[in-house]
């Protein structure tokens, strides 16, 4: 499906500074060479560690590996490896209060076909897939929040209301959360190593 649209909306796609910013759920071998044929600009998190995509992984002969040589002239993996310290407050009563060390480590793969690494440094293009990550964690709200997750209306116009009608809720509850923050001095922080 996302191939037939690009087809019929390629002027959008072709030869333009715009960047497709896509998750690991549009990662196909054949994907990837009808973006790299038609010179779609694009950063893709791949599923995996990538490992056929490697330059240094010997491939074995079989159907996609013409298409998989193909793709690896063509792309660079870039890869993200961070450690976010997140402080949590905690209060279990008013007179014991404390903080909860959090580490989240971002482990990630993506590629991409901004093959200059002086205009795209591996920073810069980990920064513009998370800036699309938030998209993701906004789907997720709605699909476990908002019971979007199964949804039995075929029309689109309904899911066009109920998509806004979420967000409103979303915005609500987000209004909510900091002015609850504000008013009980918490402060949300992140480290970043």
């Amino acid at each position: 499906m996302c191939t037939e649209y690009i087809t019929n909306n390629l002027t959008q796609f072709k030869n333009t500074k715009n960047v497709l910013i896509l998750d690991r759920a549009y990662f196909s071998y054949i994907f990837l060479k009808f973006l790299i044929d038609n010179n779609i600009l694009f950063i893709v998190r791949i599923r995996g560690k990538g490992d056929l995509l490697n330059n240094e992984t010997p491939l074995k002969k079989n159907k996609n590996c013409e298409t998989i040589e193909f793709i690896r002239k063509n792309i660079r993996l870039v890869k993200c490896d961070s450690t976010i310290k997140k402080i949590i407050p905690t209060y279990k009563n008013k007179k014991n209060t404390g903080n909860y060390e959090l580490t989240i480590t971002n482990d990630c793969i993506v590629i991409t076909n901004l093959m200059d690494i002086t205009i795209h440094s591996d920073k810069d293009i980990i920064e513009l897939y998370r800036k699309r990550w938030d998209i993701e964690v906004f789907f997720k709200l709605l699909k476990n929040n908002c019971k979007m997750r199964h949804l039995d209306e075929k029309n689109i116009v309904n899911h066009k209301k109920i998509y806004c009608c979420s967000q409103i809720v979303m915005n609500i509850v987000s209004t909510i959360e900091h002015l609850y923050f504000k008013n009980k001095n918490i402060e949300k922080t992140i480290i970043k190593r």
